[in-house]
C-alpha cells in the first residue's frame, strides 16, 4: 500500500490524541453493553483482540476488520486439499490412532483416501512415499481445517496421526471496566 505523507510519522507526533481517541472508542463501545457484531469466529485472534479491536470497529459501522483473513481462508488451495485427506482419513481410520505405513497401505483399497493424498507432492514412481506423508502431516499437525484437526500419537509403539474433532477453547475472561472516558482522556493527555 501506498500513502500520501507519512501517516506512521503525523500519528507518533500526535500519539496522546490517537490513543485517546481509541480508548474513547473502546470505553463508548464497554458503555453500550460490549455489542457484538454478528461475524465469523477467529480462534486465534478472539479474546482481548476481537473485544478491543474488532467489535468496537464494527459497532461504530467500519467493515470487519478480519474480512481480509476470512478471504485468505476461503481461498487456501492447500487447506481444501487438507481437509480433503482429514475427511478421507476419519471416514476409514475414524479416530483410531495410525501409522504413516498403515494409512499409505490402506490407501490402496480406498480409492478416495488414496486420492487425497495425492494431491499433495508425495508420490514418486507411482507410489506414496511415506517419509513425505509423515513429514506433511507433521508440517500440520494440529492445524485446524473443515472442523478437524491431525493430532500426533502412538500406535504400535511408533509415531501415529489420528484425526480428531476441533474443539474451540474457551473465552477469556472479560476484563474489569476501565475509567470513564473523561477520566481516560484527561489522564493520557496530562502523562503525554
Amino acid at each position: 500500500m501506498t500513502y500520501k505523507g507519512a501517516p506512521v510519522d503525523k500519528v507518533r507526533q500526535r500519539r496522546g490524541a490517537y490513543v485517546a481517541a481509541v480508548l474513547t472508542i473502546i470505553q463508548a463501545w464497554r458503555r453500550a453493553g460490549s455489542p457484538r457484531a454478528p461475524a465469523d469466529s477467529i480462534v486465534t485472534y478472539s479474546g482481548a483482540w476481537s473485544d478491543y479491536c474488532r467489535y468496537p470497529l464494527m459497532w461504530l459501522g467500519y467493515p470487519d476488520p478480519a474480512t481480509a483473513l476470512f478471504e485468505q481462508i476461503r481461498h487456501d488451495p492447500d487447506g481444501d486439499a487438507l481437509s480433503g485427506l482429514m475427511q478421507e482419513w476419519h471416514a476409514v481410520f475414524g479416530e483410531s490412532a495410525t501409522t504413516v505405513r498403515k494409512a499409505v497401505e490402506a490407501a490402496k483399497s480406498y480409492p478416495n483416501l488414496l486420492d487425497a493424498m495425492r494431491e499433495f507432492p508425495v508420490e514418486e514412481r507411482g507410489e506414496i512415499n511415506r517419509s513425505k506423508l509423515g513429514w506433511l502431516l507433521k508440517k500440520n499437525a494440529d492445524r485446524i481445517v473443515g472442523g478437524f484437526k491431525f493430532q500426533r500419537t502412538e500406535a504400535d509403539g511408533r509415531a501415529a496421526w489420528r484425526v480428531v474433532p476441533a474443539r474451540s477453547p474457551p473465552l477469556p475472561p472479560f476484563p474489569p471496566s476501565a475509567p470513564s472516558a473523561e477520566e481516560t482522556v484527561a489522564g493520557w493527555s496530562t502523562r503525554l
